[in-house]
Protein backbone atom coordinates (compact mmCIF):
# COMPACT_ATOMS: atom_id res chain seq x y z
CA UNK A 1 0.00 0.00 0.00
CA UNK A 2 2.81 2.43 0.89
CA UNK A 3 4.46 1.81 -2.49
CA UNK A 4 1.27 2.68 -4.30
CA UNK A 5 0.86 5.80 -2.22
CA UNK A 6 4.37 7.00 -3.09
CA UNK A 7 3.85 6.39 -6.81
CA UNK A 8 0.46 8.02 -7.01
CA UNK A 9 1.27 11.07 -4.93
CA UNK A 10 4.55 11.54 -6.80
CA UNK A 11 2.49 12.12 -9.91
CA UNK A 12 0.91 15.05 -8.05
CA UNK A 13 -2.08 15.54 -10.27
CA UNK A 14 -2.28 12.79 -12.90
CA UNK A 15 -4.55 10.57 -10.89
CA UNK A 16 -6.70 13.64 -10.34
CA UNK A 17 -8.31 12.65 -13.63
CA UNK A 18 -7.13 15.65 -15.62
CA UNK A 19 -9.21 14.67 -18.60
CA UNK A 20 -10.59 18.17 -18.60
CA UNK A 21 -13.79 16.97 -16.98
CA UNK A 22 -14.66 17.92 -13.44
CA UNK A 23 -14.39 14.93 -11.14
CA UNK A 24 -16.37 14.66 -7.94
CA UNK A 25 -16.21 11.97 -5.31
CA UNK A 26 -17.94 11.11 -2.03
CA UNK A 27 -16.53 8.86 0.66
CA UNK A 28 -18.92 7.72 3.38
CA UNK A 29 -17.89 6.71 6.88
CA UNK A 30 -20.82 6.16 9.24
CA UNK A 31 -22.52 9.59 9.39
CA UNK A 32 -19.55 11.42 7.86
CA UNK A 33 -19.44 12.39 4.19
CA UNK A 34 -16.12 13.45 2.75
CA UNK A 35 -16.48 14.80 -0.78
CA UNK A 36 -14.12 16.50 -3.21
CA UNK A 37 -14.28 18.07 -6.64
CA UNK A 38 -11.08 18.22 -8.68
CA UNK A 39 -10.67 20.24 -11.84
CA UNK A 40 -7.96 21.89 -13.95
CA UNK A 41 -8.20 25.68 -13.96
CA UNK A 42 -5.36 26.54 -16.35
CA UNK A 43 -4.31 23.81 -18.76
CA UNK A 44 -2.91 23.46 -22.29
CA UNK A 45 -5.87 23.54 -24.69
CA UNK A 46 -4.51 20.86 -27.05
CA UNK A 47 -3.63 18.49 -24.24
CA UNK A 48 -7.05 18.97 -22.67
CA UNK A 49 -8.76 18.34 -26.00
CA UNK A 50 -6.71 15.19 -26.56
CA UNK A 51 -7.41 13.84 -23.09
CA UNK A 52 -11.11 14.56 -23.48
CA UNK A 53 -11.10 12.65 -26.76
CA UNK A 54 -9.39 9.64 -25.17
CA UNK A 55 -11.76 9.81 -22.23
CA UNK A 56 -14.78 9.81 -24.53
CA UNK A 57 -13.42 6.85 -26.45
CA UNK A 58 -12.77 4.71 -23.38
CA UNK A 59 -16.09 5.77 -21.85
CA UNK A 60 -18.02 4.60 -24.91
CA UNK A 61 -16.17 1.27 -24.95
CA UNK A 62 -16.77 0.71 -21.24
CA UNK A 63 -20.48 1.41 -21.49
CA UNK A 64 -20.76 -0.95 -24.43
CA UNK A 65 -19.04 -3.77 -22.56
CA UNK A 66 -20.50 -3.22 -19.08
CA UNK A 67 -23.79 -1.49 -18.42
CA UNK A 68 -23.43 -1.73 -14.63
CA UNK A 69 -19.83 -0.43 -14.34
CA UNK A 70 -18.85 3.00 -13.05
CA UNK A 71 -17.42 3.84 -16.47
CA UNK A 72 -16.75 7.55 -15.78
CA UNK A 73 -14.16 6.71 -13.15
CA UNK A 74 -12.71 3.63 -14.85
CA UNK A 75 -12.08 5.60 -18.06
CA UNK A 76 -10.28 8.40 -16.21
CA UNK A 77 -8.12 5.92 -14.31
CA UNK A 78 -7.20 4.18 -17.55
CA UNK A 79 -5.99 7.47 -19.03
CA UNK A 80 -4.07 8.40 -15.88
CA UNK A 81 -2.21 5.09 -15.71
CA UNK A 82 -1.20 5.33 -19.38
CA UNK A 83 0.23 8.80 -18.74
CA UNK A 84 2.31 7.69 -15.78
CA UNK A 85 5.61 6.99 -17.60
CA UNK A 86 5.64 10.17 -19.67
CA UNK A 87 4.52 12.57 -16.97
CA UNK A 88 6.68 15.41 -15.67
CA UNK A 89 5.81 18.70 -13.95
CA UNK A 90 4.62 21.28 -16.43
CA UNK A 91 3.56 18.72 -19.04
CA UNK A 92 0.03 20.08 -19.06
CA UNK A 93 0.92 23.73 -18.73
CA UNK A 94 -0.61 26.39 -20.96
CA UNK A 95 1.85 28.73 -22.63
CA UNK A 96 1.37 32.31 -21.47
CA UNK A 97 3.25 35.53 -22.03
CA UNK A 98 4.75 37.22 -19.01
CA UNK A 99 3.77 39.18 -17.08
CA UNK A 100 0.68 37.02 -16.49
CA UNK A 101 -2.23 37.50 -14.09
CA UNK A 102 -5.08 35.13 -13.29
CA UNK A 103 -7.97 35.94 -10.93
CA UNK A 104 -8.74 32.92 -8.76
CA UNK A 105 -12.35 31.74 -8.59
CA UNK A 106 -12.93 30.32 -5.14
CA UNK A 107 -14.82 27.16 -4.28
CA UNK A 108 -18.44 27.60 -3.25
CA UNK A 109 -19.17 27.26 0.48
CA UNK A 110 -21.67 24.45 -0.14
CA UNK A 111 -21.76 21.97 -2.99
CA UNK A 112 -24.38 19.41 -2.03
CA UNK A 113 -25.65 19.17 -5.59
CA UNK A 114 -22.32 18.36 -7.19
CA UNK A 115 -21.41 15.94 -4.43
CA UNK A 116 -24.73 14.21 -4.95
CA UNK A 117 -23.67 13.66 -8.55
CA UNK A 118 -20.21 12.30 -7.77
CA UNK A 119 -18.43 10.00 -10.21
CA UNK A 120 -17.57 7.72 -7.34
CA UNK A 121 -19.16 6.88 -4.02
CA UNK A 122 -17.30 4.69 -1.57
CA UNK A 123 -18.38 3.43 1.84
CA UNK A 124 -15.01 3.29 3.60
CA UNK A 125 -16.48 1.42 6.58
CA UNK A 126 -16.42 -1.63 4.32
CA UNK A 127 -12.68 -1.22 3.64
CA UNK A 128 -9.77 -2.40 5.81
CA UNK A 129 -8.39 0.21 8.19
CA UNK A 130 -4.97 0.34 6.47
CA UNK A 131 -6.75 1.31 3.29
CA UNK A 132 -7.32 4.82 4.66
CA UNK A 133 -4.02 5.37 6.51
CA UNK A 134 -0.75 7.04 5.48
CA UNK A 135 2.22 5.66 7.44
CA UNK A 136 5.45 7.62 7.82
CA UNK A 137 9.02 6.47 8.44
CA UNK A 138 8.69 7.10 12.19
CA UNK A 139 5.63 4.79 12.22
CA UNK A 140 3.24 7.67 12.86
CA UNK A 141 0.05 7.52 10.88
CA UNK A 142 -2.32 10.00 9.35
CA UNK A 143 -5.83 9.70 8.01
CA UNK A 144 -5.86 9.87 4.26
CA UNK A 145 -8.54 12.56 4.48
CA UNK A 146 -6.19 14.82 6.45
CA UNK A 147 -4.32 15.86 3.31
CA UNK A 148 -5.45 17.48 0.07
CA UNK A 149 -5.47 15.43 -3.15
CA UNK A 150 -4.57 12.22 -1.30
CA UNK A 151 -8.10 10.85 -1.25
CA UNK A 152 -7.45 10.12 -4.92
CA UNK A 153 -5.15 7.23 -4.03
CA UNK A 154 -8.22 5.32 -2.93
CA UNK A 155 -9.25 4.84 -6.55
CA UNK A 156 -6.48 2.58 -7.83
CA UNK A 157 -6.41 0.11 -4.91
CA UNK A 158 -10.19 -0.17 -5.16
CA UNK A 159 -10.15 -0.92 -8.86
CA UNK A 160 -7.02 -3.09 -8.94
CA UNK A 161 -6.94 -5.05 -5.68
CA UNK A 162 -10.49 -4.31 -4.55
CA UNK A 163 -9.53 -4.65 -0.85
CA UNK A 164 -13.04 -5.84 -0.17
CA UNK A 165 -14.43 -2.38 -1.01
CA UNK A 166 -17.13 -1.90 -3.59
CA UNK A 167 -17.16 1.48 -5.39
CA UNK A 168 -20.52 2.78 -6.53
CA UNK A 169 -21.88 5.91 -8.15
CA UNK A 170 -23.41 8.70 -6.09
CA UNK A 171 -25.26 10.20 -9.01
CA UNK A 172 -28.83 11.25 -8.24
CA UNK A 173 -28.37 10.54 -4.54
CA UNK A 174 -29.05 13.12 -1.86
CA UNK A 175 -26.80 13.87 1.05
CA UNK A 176 -28.75 13.99 4.34
CA UNK A 177 -30.21 17.44 5.02
CA UNK A 178 -29.07 17.25 8.64
CA UNK A 179 -25.37 17.75 7.99
CA UNK A 180 -22.90 20.60 8.30
CA UNK A 181 -20.04 20.85 5.79
CA UNK A 182 -16.62 22.42 6.30
CA UNK A 183 -14.96 23.69 3.12
CA UNK A 184 -11.29 22.89 2.42
CA UNK A 185 -9.61 24.37 -0.67
CA UNK A 186 -6.37 23.51 -2.46
CA UNK A 187 -4.72 25.15 -5.47
CA UNK A 188 -1.63 23.57 -7.03
CA UNK A 189 0.38 25.83 -9.32
CA UNK A 190 3.07 24.23 -11.55
CA UNK A 191 5.22 26.47 -13.74
CA UNK A 192 7.72 25.18 -16.29
CA UNK A 193 10.11 27.91 -17.45
CA UNK A 194 13.54 28.55 -18.92
CA UNK A 195 14.14 31.25 -16.35
CA UNK A 196 15.36 30.73 -12.75
CA UNK A 197 14.20 34.22 -11.81
CA UNK A 198 10.41 34.19 -11.74
CA UNK A 199 8.54 36.34 -9.26
CA UNK A 200 5.15 35.06 -8.15
CA UNK A 201 2.81 37.41 -6.29
CA UNK A 202 5.77 39.64 -5.49
CA UNK A 203 7.93 36.83 -4.06
CA UNK A 204 11.14 35.47 -5.59
CA UNK A 205 10.46 31.72 -5.77
CA UNK A 206 13.23 29.11 -5.95
CA UNK A 207 12.66 26.58 -8.74
CA UNK A 208 13.13 22.82 -8.76
CA UNK A 209 15.57 22.05 -11.59
CA UNK A 210 14.17 19.32 -13.84
CA UNK A 211 15.30 18.20 -17.33
CA UNK A 212 17.02 21.47 -18.18
CA UNK A 213 14.01 23.65 -17.40
CA UNK A 214 13.14 25.32 -14.13
CA UNK A 215 10.05 23.93 -12.47
CA UNK A 216 8.20 25.93 -9.84
CA UNK A 217 5.63 24.23 -7.61
CA UNK A 218 3.50 26.47 -5.41
CA UNK A 219 0.70 25.22 -3.26
CA UNK A 220 -2.05 27.38 -1.76
CA UNK A 221 -4.52 25.91 0.70
CA UNK A 222 -7.20 26.87 3.19
CA UNK A 223 -9.04 24.84 5.82
CA UNK A 224 -6.36 22.14 6.15
CA UNK A 225 -4.10 21.52 9.16
CA UNK A 226 -0.79 23.26 8.40
CA UNK A 227 1.27 21.00 10.68
CA UNK A 228 0.06 17.86 8.89
CA UNK A 229 0.86 19.29 5.47
CA UNK A 230 4.33 20.38 6.61
CA UNK A 231 5.02 16.91 8.01
CA UNK A 232 3.95 15.24 4.81
CA UNK A 233 6.18 17.41 2.62
CA UNK A 234 9.18 16.95 4.92
CA UNK A 235 8.92 13.15 5.00
CA UNK A 236 7.67 12.55 1.49
CA UNK A 237 9.87 10.23 -0.61
CA UNK A 238 9.11 11.06 -4.24
CA UNK A 239 10.83 11.77 -7.56
CA UNK A 240 12.13 15.19 -6.46
CA UNK A 241 14.87 15.05 -3.85
CA UNK A 242 14.00 18.56 -2.73
CA UNK A 243 10.21 18.38 -2.84
CA UNK A 244 10.20 19.51 0.78
CA UNK A 245 11.13 22.93 -0.60
CA UNK A 246 7.81 23.20 -2.42
CA UNK A 247 6.42 26.61 -1.55
CA UNK A 248 3.24 26.33 0.49
CA UNK A 249 0.95 29.11 1.66
CA UNK A 250 -1.79 28.65 4.23
CA UNK A 251 -3.82 31.25 2.38
CA UNK A 252 -5.42 31.57 -1.03
CA UNK A 253 -4.68 34.79 -2.90
CA UNK A 254 -7.31 36.63 -4.91
CA UNK A 255 -5.07 36.38 -7.98
CA UNK A 256 -1.84 34.83 -9.24
CA UNK A 257 0.65 37.27 -10.72
CA UNK A 258 3.75 35.94 -12.51
CA UNK A 259 6.53 38.35 -13.49
CA UNK A 260 10.23 37.93 -14.20
CA UNK A 261 13.61 39.36 -13.29
CA UNK A 262 16.67 39.91 -15.51
CA UNK A 263 14.90 38.82 -18.68
CA UNK A 264 14.62 40.89 -21.83
CA UNK A 265 11.51 41.15 -24.00
CA UNK A 266 8.24 39.38 -23.22
CA UNK A 267 9.14 35.77 -22.34
CA UNK A 268 6.68 32.89 -22.36
CA UNK A 269 6.28 30.13 -19.81
CA UNK A 270 4.00 27.12 -19.21
CA UNK A 271 1.47 27.46 -16.41
CA UNK A 272 -0.71 24.70 -14.98
CA UNK A 273 -3.20 25.45 -12.18
CA UNK A 274 -5.27 22.73 -10.59
CA UNK A 275 -7.72 23.00 -7.75
CA UNK A 276 -9.52 20.71 -5.35
CA UNK A 277 -12.60 21.72 -3.38
CA UNK A 278 -13.40 19.37 -0.48
CA UNK A 279 -16.29 19.32 1.94
CA UNK A 280 -16.02 17.43 5.21
CA UNK A 281 -19.63 16.89 6.20
CA UNK A 282 -20.84 15.62 9.58
CA UNK A 283 -24.24 15.29 11.18
CA UNK A 284 -25.35 18.43 12.96
CA UNK A 285 -25.02 18.10 16.73
CA UNK A 286 -28.35 17.58 18.43
CA UNK A 287 -29.58 20.35 20.64
CA UNK A 288 -29.91 19.51 24.34
CA UNK A 289 -33.29 18.15 25.34
CA UNK A 290 -33.83 21.20 27.55
CA UNK A 291 -33.74 23.35 24.42
CA UNK A 292 -35.61 21.00 22.09
CA UNK A 293 -38.26 20.25 24.70
CA UNK A 294 -38.20 23.19 27.09
CA UNK A 295 -39.91 22.96 30.42
CA UNK A 296 -43.41 24.38 30.30
CA UNK A 297 -44.66 24.49 33.85
CA UNK A 298 -47.25 26.00 36.19
CA UNK A 299 -45.98 29.39 37.36
CA UNK A 300 -49.06 30.38 39.42
CA UNK A 301 -52.35 28.93 40.59
CA UNK A 302 -54.66 31.44 42.24
CA UNK A 303 -58.25 30.97 43.42
CA UNK A 304 -60.93 33.56 42.64
CA UNK A 305 -60.84 34.75 46.24
CA UNK A 306 -57.14 35.53 45.90
CA UNK A 307 -55.68 32.57 47.76
CA UNK A 308 -52.47 31.32 46.10
CA UNK A 309 -51.94 27.59 45.66
CA UNK A 310 -48.82 27.95 43.50
CA UNK A 311 -46.67 31.09 43.45
CA UNK A 312 -43.48 31.67 41.44
CA UNK A 313 -43.53 28.01 40.44
CA UNK A 314 -43.63 26.74 44.03
CA UNK A 315 -46.54 25.13 45.87
CA UNK A 316 -47.40 27.37 48.83
CA UNK A 317 -50.75 25.90 49.88
CA UNK A 318 -52.95 22.87 49.36
CA UNK A 319 -55.91 22.99 47.03
CA UNK A 320 -59.23 21.89 48.51
CA UNK A 321 -62.07 21.13 46.15
CA UNK A 322 -65.34 22.58 47.39
CA UNK A 323 -68.88 21.99 46.12
CA UNK A 324 -69.99 24.33 43.35
CA UNK A 325 -68.01 26.16 40.70
CA UNK A 326 -64.50 27.44 41.26
CA UNK A 327 -62.71 29.73 38.82
CA UNK A 328 -58.99 29.68 39.50
CA UNK A 329 -56.51 31.56 37.34
CA UNK A 330 -53.53 29.46 36.26
CA UNK A 331 -50.34 30.97 34.86
CA UNK A 332 -48.34 28.71 32.55
CA UNK A 333 -44.71 29.73 31.89
CA UNK A 334 -42.63 28.78 28.85
CA UNK A 335 -39.13 28.57 30.32
CA UNK A 336 -37.50 27.44 27.07
CA UNK A 337 -35.91 29.30 24.16
CA UNK A 338 -38.54 28.64 21.50
CA UNK A 339 -42.21 29.52 21.06
CA UNK A 340 -44.55 26.70 22.05
CA UNK A 341 -47.58 26.62 19.76
CA UNK A 342 -49.86 24.08 21.50
CA UNK A 343 -49.79 24.59 25.24
CA UNK A 344 -52.59 23.08 27.32
CA UNK A 345 -53.28 21.96 30.91
CA UNK A 346 -54.19 18.37 31.63
CA UNK A 347 -55.84 17.32 34.91
CA UNK A 348 -55.19 13.75 36.03
CA UNK A 349 -56.76 11.73 38.86
CA UNK A 350 -59.81 13.91 39.47
CA UNK A 351 -62.59 12.46 41.67
CA UNK A 352 -65.74 11.25 40.00
CA UNK A 353 -68.24 13.99 39.21
CA UNK A 354 -65.57 16.70 38.83
CA UNK A 355 -65.40 18.39 35.42
CA UNK A 356 -62.72 20.85 34.32
CA UNK A 357 -63.03 23.31 31.46
CA UNK A 358 -60.03 25.42 30.42
CA UNK A 359 -60.23 28.60 28.38
CA UNK A 360 -58.48 28.77 26.03
CA UNK A 361 -58.07 25.05 25.53
CA UNK A 362 -54.85 25.56 23.51
CA UNK A 363 -52.63 28.59 23.33
CA UNK A 364 -49.30 29.79 21.95
CA UNK A 365 -46.71 30.99 24.46
CA UNK A 366 -43.53 32.68 23.36
CA UNK A 367 -40.15 31.94 24.97
CA UNK A 368 -39.85 33.15 28.57
CA UNK A 369 -43.47 34.30 28.59
CA UNK A 370 -46.48 33.37 30.70
CA UNK A 371 -49.90 32.42 29.42
CA UNK A 372 -53.05 32.37 31.58
CA UNK A 373 -55.89 29.86 31.70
Amino acid sequence: MRGKIAILISLLVIVSFISGCTTSEVFVNNNEFYGCIQEPVIMDDEVQSGLNQLYGQYLAECRQECSTCNCEVESKIYIALNLEEGWEPGLFGKEVTLPFTYNIKRCLPSQHYRLNNADLGLDTTKCPEEFQILRFEDDTTMSIFSLPFTSLILYVPVFTDNYGCSPTSFRNRNLPPTINCQLKESYLLVINSESPNLIINGNQINPIDNNGNFVYIIYYYSGWDKSLIDKFLQEFNGPFSNISSVHTYNDIPSSINITYDEWEGQPTTDVFLYRECCWDCNSKPQLPATILYPKVDIESFTLNNGDAIIKDGKVVSSFTIAPGVQKPIIGVENRGFFTQNHVYIKFVGLPDGIEVITTPELQKIKAHNIGTV
